[in-house]
């Protein structure tokens, strides 16, 4: 597959999570079948790294993403910097961090998920890798340090995923080059107040992705019956494509198209299919 011939990428999820118990193959060829090519498989904290990378090493369309999550920053043993820049240097294949952020609205010392955060960064900036970011309820901090680092010319490739802020500060992150990606939860009707932020943002700084295992929607339609979990899958991709061309007045094979290019932007790579 190349830039001609744009699959569907879902730009952020976690294959490795224990609600997929043994089910992530299964559930990445059921995408694949759907015509989802890529996907963003983004660790939580340590352990999970081998698990990705393993996934990445089956599968030709899962790119492991390895970092720790804000939530469990108070996981990271000594050594976890040098143990990431080594196991990532030692992939025949693409990768980046993630997933790392800020969030106020977990226990984890904010100290703390502020040194980790800053760590990522200087990872993903040494390593010209991308990165996958996590914010809540701390987005006048998280963006100072963005736009301070882009000020430095040391900022990643960088995406944040699962946006839920203000026009303002999508402005302010795309205006550094950031990608904003979008889950499948802004089609439910109790997050309508994205609605205008989701259509005011640039197509070429955009991405969508599942989360999964997040919340399992029934988009517009899609027959549940193709899913096999009670939880998101990378299979609702295309649904969730289909409704946000709409959102956006675009013609699905053009948007589908744009999204495709700026994945391999984000990634630094031209994806295979």
């Amino acid at each position: 597959m190349n830039d001609m011939y744009p699959c569907f990428i879902d730009a952020h999820l976690h294959l490795q999570d224990d609600a997929f118990s043994s089910k992530a193959g299964f559930l990445i060829e059921n995408a694949k079948k759907a015509g989802v090519a890529v996907l963003l498989c983004n660790a939580v904290k340590e352990p999970d790294w081998p698990v990705i990378v393993e996934l990445g090493k089956n599968y030709g369309s899962v790119i492991p993403f390895l970092g720790i999550h804000p939530w469990h920053a108070d996981s990271a043993a000594p050594g976890w910097e040098t143990r990431l820049i080594d196991i990532l240097g030692s992939l025949h294949q693409g990768s980046g961090i993630g997933e790392s952020g800020l969030d106020k609205k977990c226990s984890t010392d904010f100290g703390l998920q502020l040194k980790l955060f800053e760590t990522h960064l200087e990872i993903a900036y040494s390593l010209s890798l991308p990165i996958a970011l996590h914010c809540v309820r701390g987005w006048g901090t998280f963006v100072d340090i963005l736009e301070s680092y882009s000020r430095r010319n040391r900022l990643p490739a960088t995406m944040i995923h699962s946006f839920s802020g203000s026009y303002e500060t999508m402005k302010r992150l795309t205006d550094i080059g950031c990608f904003i990606s979008y889950s499948i939860n802004i089609m439910d009707p109790r997050w309508k107040k994205m609605d205008e932020v989701f259509t005011r943002t640039p197509l070429a700084q955009l991405l969508l992705e599942t989360d999964a295992p997040g919340q399992l929607l029934s988009p517009p339609g899609f027959n549940s019956r193709e899913t096999v979990t009670t939880f998101s899958e990378p299979i609702l991709i295309p649904a969730f494509y289909r409704w946000a061309a709409q959102k956006q007045n675009n013609e699905l094979s053009h948007f589908k198209t744009q999204i495709w290019r700026n994945g391999q932007i984000y990634t630094n790579q031209t994806f295979g299919g």
